[in-house]
This record gives C-alpha cells, sequence and structure tokens, in this order.
C-alpha cells in the first residue's frame, strides 16, 4: 500500500484550490442592487438584533437593580453633586460609560409595597415579572418592543447604573414627585423615566420604546395597592 505524504497531499490542496478560485467568476460581474423592500428587511432585522441585546442589558440591570446589589465601575469624569431632586433623595454622577444615581432615604420601609399599573398602551402584554423582597420589574411586549417597569426600596447610599452617558437628561414631575428623564442618542436603547416615592422609600424606573408622553402617562398610572 502507497501512503501519501504531507508534502503530496499539500501540492494537491494547493492545486484544487487554485482551480476552485479559478472557476469562480469575476467579483467584478458579480454585483448585485438588492431591492428597497429587502433593504428595508434587513434594517428590521438589524434593528431587533439590537433590540434584543437591549433587552438582555436591561434585564441584567433589573435583576441587580431588584437585588440592590449595585456596584458602580469606571474612571468618573464628571460628578455634580448639585444634580440632586428638591427633596434629596438621589445624587447623580457622570462616568465614563455609565450615569450612576445614588440614593439616601429616611424611610423605615422593610417590605416593598405593592403596585398596580393602570395604563399599557395597546398591543402589550405582560411579558415577564421579576420580583425579590426588595425590587420587582415586570417586562411588557408587543412582540417587537418592550416596556419595562421598575420599582424597589430605598436604602442609604443605594446605587442604580442608569444609562451610557450618552443621552439628554431632562427634569421632569410624576405626580408631584421629581423625576428626571434619560433620553439617548441611540435609538436602540430605551428611554428611561426615574423618580422616587420618598414618603414610601421606593424608586422607580420606567423605560421603553415609546414616546416620551406614553412613558409618563404609564408611570402616572402606577399606584400603590
Amino acid at each position: 500500500m502507497k501512503y501519501i505524504s504531507d508534502e503530496e497531499l499539500t501540492r494537491a490542496a494547493k492545486k484544487v484550490g487554485e482551480a476552485i478560485r479559478k472557476s469562480l467568476p469575476d467579483p467584478e460581474t458579480c454585483r448585485h442592487e438588492f431591492s428597497p423592500e429587502f433593504q428595508k428587511k434587513i434594517e428590521v432585522l438589524k434593528e431587533q438584533g439590537r433590540r434584543k441585546e437591549q433587552k438582555i442589558k436591561y434585564l441584567k440591570r433589573a435583576c441587580i437593580a431588584a437585588t440592590i446589589a449595585l456596584c458602580c465601575t469606571g474612571v468618573m469624569l464628571a460628578a455634580n453633586p448639585d444634580a440632586r431632586a428638591a427633596v434629596s433623595s438621589w445624587i447623580r454622577s457622570i462616568y465614563e460609560n455609565a450615569i450612576v444615581y445614588r440614593f439616601t432615604s429616611d424611610s423605615q420601609e422593610t417590605v416593598l409595597p405593592e403596585y398596580e399599573v393602570g395604563y399599557i398602551p395597546d398591543g402589550y402584554e405582560e411579558n415577564q415579572v421579576l420580583e425579590t423582597h426588595t425590587g420587582k420589574t415586570i417586562i411588557f411586549s408587543n412582540g417587537r418592543d418592550m416596556i419595562f417597569i421598575n420599582w424597589y426600596l430605598l436604602s442609604d447610599n443605594m446605587n442604580v447604573e442608569a444609562r451610557a452617558v450618552d443621552a439628554e437628561l431632562i427634569p421632569d414631575k410624576v405626580n408631584d414627585h421629581d423625576a428626571e428623564w434619560i433620553v439617548p442618542n441611540d435609538s436602540s436603547q430605551t428611554t428611561d423615566l426615574l423618580w422616587t416615592d420618598d414618603r414610601r422609600g421606593v424608586g422607580f424606573i420606567v423605560s421603553g420604546y415609546l414616546e416620551r408622553a406614553e412613558l409618563l402617562k404609564i408611570a402616572e398610572s402606577i399606584s400603590c395597592t
């Protein structure tokens, strides 16, 4: 029996490779213009991929917030001690890759109050619930986009990582509570609305891909049961 050496196999493989390359058509003759309809479908798929990645990131953040085990890392670029709610229940710091809110609370609450959401836009259904004794997150989905509603007991010096710094921060009110919008410049990220109920010692974040008016309507529909 005659065995083929490694050198002979290498030479044969090179010849086959050259033959395959020569049989291929000229790349210049293979250019193809995809239809606008096809390109639109591809853009939809790409956007769905980006939003799926955003959901995974948000779920990680929500789980951490719910267990009150958030950590802040990165090189601090700026920290503004004046960026705080009128009742001094939170202080915002801007880091290299995140905006972090540090909460303080005089509340003696040890049991998470139960809340109900009175308004959700048509087409959205409850998709997932994450809950511990200190926090709860409800996720609503319409099959393409998601709404995240998160509330948790505040504790002294509790840190919550809210958003990458490429966003606009806009003060607002939610049912007379001081609030802040975190509006990203990247459309694949959610718009967040953060506020606190200082009397009960509870913090809230409502996030989604909706217009701010819709997110505010959701936020103002949340009531303690």
